[in-house]
């Protein structure tokens, strides 16, 4: 087990032993390279405390999003025809409220006019 500055070390001269596989590879020169598996590369180093990331396949992950994606956009489409709803609710409100204040208004007005005498009381029947 490795502490982090030699880890960091190891995996400088690693890069470094890549490079240079990669560059014997391009110019056709010794090392085996890719063919090999890269063999000839140093291991890599174990950092305490460090844990391996598993690796998947790139079908795999492009399914999970392309999953996630799918759900992401039907829950969109919930939300939207929620507030679609919730905004009908709230001109249906508004109209109430809006009747209701000009009721208010023809009270208030016919009240102004009784208590100045301008009308009289109606009769009962």
């Amino acid at each position: 087990v490795l502490s982090v500055t030699d880890a960091i070390a190891k995996l400088q001269d690693t890069m470094v032993a890549l490079d240079k596989a990669k560059a014997n590879q391009a110019a056709g020169t010794g090392g085996t390279g890719q063919a090999g598996d890269w063999q000839e590369l140093p291991e890599l180093p174990v950092v305490v405390g460090a844990s391996l990331v598993p690796v998947i396949p790139e079908s795999t992950a492009a399914a999970a999003l392309e999953s996630q994606t799918r759900a992401l956009l039907r829950e969109v489409a919930g939300l939207q025809k929620q507030l679609e709803q919730l905004q009908n609710k709230l001109d249906d409100k508004d109209e109430t409220i809006l009747e209701l204040t000009r009721r208010l208004a023809g009270a208030e007005t016919e009240l102004r006019l009784y208590r100045e005498g301008r009308i009289k009381p109606d009769s009962p029947a």
